[in-house]
């Protein structure tokens, strides 16, 4: 494995902008032959300090074995809550956020006749918000915002490393996490759910997808099962790993992924750190409406897919706040690429609970506020992509 590095001089001949990381690997396959497969992460630039650069440089180049000193652009951030949140969400992200995502995101508007549309001419406007423009396809798209706030807290709190579990090998929020960290200067570890039997030597897992940036960024990969993951629960797996961290020495910051426990009715799971990424996207709902206003357009509907339930969780509650008391309120529907309906009314429901919402009415209630706001279709097993 080697780094390769990219510096681009800058008017300040005392600094540098080192602004990509390009990591090749050579592998043998089972011919003996050498493939060849290379990623790119990119990232916030990262300061370089005293590098002298002649004014006619025009492309410069670090020795990987000199002990240039890097510093991290990366610091957090007072955050400051959108004003109609006041007095209703009391759990507020005291540790502030990181800036690492690329916001706001574009928002692309495409023009229909009504042949397009099967001659529904109730749809004449579609606008897509080009969340997957946020830091590229390393960070995840929409799942930066979640993990700004998240890291934050982290390095706030003292931690050393993150621990985040995900569904598959191919998680694409370990994938993000993992980046993320190292961009901060964490260490990552993923837990990753093999298909059938537990992978006891990690190269197993194989050098594609997601799970080739979360090598690329160092990760530290633990695999368990399949019966392992449902019989557990992903919330005692984080538990489980970030004990034996600390057994090392070091100070994990667990990252969950549902607040639900095994049950409907059993107390929320990993409850703090959901709340606190959530405000990612309730931040992504004032943003949104931001644009709009800017743009002087209304939003009469707003369609996302949801797996885990922690972006419609965040741009529901965010958006029933942001448009509380006016008379056009656009509807949020989320389609389910997994679970049922319930699941997610249930999600929204704790993780709003989680930020202080529903104090003064039944879980009955609250469910039915819910359903108010948004509306879930089942989309799991349909045959097409969400």
């Amino acid at each position: 494995l080697t780094l390769h590095t990219i510096v681009v001089p800058t008017e300040n001949k005392k600094q540098q902008l080192h602004y990509t990381h390009c990591m090749h690997i050579m592998a043998p396959d089972n011919e003996s032959r050498m493939k060849f497969m290379s990623a790119t992460i990119t990232s916030k630039p990262v300061i370089i300090e005293d590098v002298e650069t002649e004014e006619t440089t025009e492309e410069a180049s670090v020795d990987n074995n000199s002990s240039v000193r890097c510093k991290p652009t990366t610091t957090c951030h007072t955050y400051k809550p959108p004003v109609w949140t006041r007095n209703i969400l009391t759990r507020i992200p005291e540790n502030g956020r990181v800036s690492l995502a690329h916001l706001p995101t574009p928002i692309h508007k495409f023009q229909f006749h009504n042949n397009d549309t099967g001659n529904n001419a109730n749809l004449d406007t579609l606008m897509v918000k080009r969340d997957d423009m946020s830091g590229g396809v390393e960070l995840g798209g929409n799942k930066i915002r979640r993990i700004e706030f998240l890291l934050a807290d982290a390095l706030q709190t003292g931690c050393d490393c993150v621990v985040t579990i995900g569904g598959s090998d191919q998680s694409n929020q370990c994938r993000a996490t993992a980046v993320a960290a190292r961009m901060v200067g964490l260490e990552p570890h993923l837990i990753l759910r093999t298909c059938e039997t537990k992978v006891d030597c990690n190269d197993k897992l194989g050098y594609t997808g997601s799970l080739l940036y979360g090598r690329m960024a160092g990760a530290r990969i633990h695999t368990v099962t399949k019966d392992e993951y449902t019989r557990i629960g992903s919330t005692a797996l984080l538990d489980m790993v970030c004990n034996q961290l600390r057994e090392q020495g070091k100070k994990p910051y667990p990252v969950p992924v549902r607040s639900q426990g095994k049950t409907p009715d059993a107390p929320p799971a990993g409850g703090t750190k959901n709340a606190i990424g959530t405000w990612g996207y309730i931040e992504a709902a004032r943003e949104l409406k931001d644009q709009m206003q800017a743009s002087q357009q209304k939003l009469d509907h707003i369609v996302l897919a949801c797996g885990s339930g922690g972006t419609i969780a965040g741009l529901t509650i965010g958006i029933a706040l942001a448009f509380a008391g006016e008379a056009h309120k656009p509807k949020v529907h989320g389609v389910g690429v997994c679970n049922d309906p319930d699941y997610f009314y249930r999600e929204i429901y704790h993780i709003g609970k989680d930020l202080g919402m529903f104090a003064d009415v039944s879980r009955e209630q609250g469910l039915d506020q819910v359903k108010e706001w948004v509306t879930i279709y089942q989309g799991q097993g349909l045959g097409y992509a969400t």
